[in-house]
């Protein structure tokens, strides 16, 4: 293993045929990450979401440049991304809390369904690129991860957004009452 391990490695290090060995990694190493990740965050689909952000994170921050284990490398990726994840799973618990308690004090309208319905409305007929960008946006993607991810430049998807915004801005007007 460590052979293999180590082969990949100096082949990443040096740049040789990248798309290759990043596929040979993620197909080797994806189960181990998997069960690293597991280890500490219960639900697969969240694992599963931890594992593609380390992935992603590995190939567009270029980490492995400094490493000498890729195993040691990809572990402690795993383990901070899915501490990452469970304190943001927990802030926004709390905020949900606060919120919920929040309404139970006022009497609130209870709008959002239908906003969060128009706004998958207007995505949904969005050019291909352009709702790529806007859901990768939404589901809070970096903008370099977004770029890396559907091969653009990191100041096309700030246009995307900006541009995503602006047209769900036009689609569903503030003074609109739900």
């Amino acid at each position: 293993m460590f052979s293999k391990e180590n082969e990949l490695l100096a082949r990443l290090q040096k740049g040789e045929n990248l798309d290759a060995v990043f596929k040979d990694i993620y197909d080797k190493y994806y189960a181990y990450c998997f069960q690293c990740v597991n280890a500490l965050v219960d639900d697969s689909d969240d694992v599963a979401d931890v594992v593609q952000t380390v992935f992603i994170t590995l190939f567009t921050e270029q980490y492995y440049k400094t490493s000498t284990s890729l195993v040691h490398l990809l572990k402690l990726m795993c383990r901070q991304r899915a501490i990452n994840f469970l304190h943001k799973k927990k802030k926004e618990a709390e905020k949900l809390r606060a919120y919920q308690a929040y309404c139970g004090q006022h009497q609130l309208p209870h709008f959002s369904d239908q906003v969060f319905e128009r706004m998958d409305d207007v995505v949904l007929h969005m050019p291909q690129k352009l709702r790529s960008v806007t859901e990768a946006y939404f589901n809070r993607f970096k903008y370099k991860q977004i770029a890396a991810t559907l091969n653009i430049n990191v100041h096309s998807v700030k246009q995307y957004v900006q541009k995503a915004i602006n047209c769900i801005k036009t689609q569903i007007p503030s003074n609109e009452t739900y």
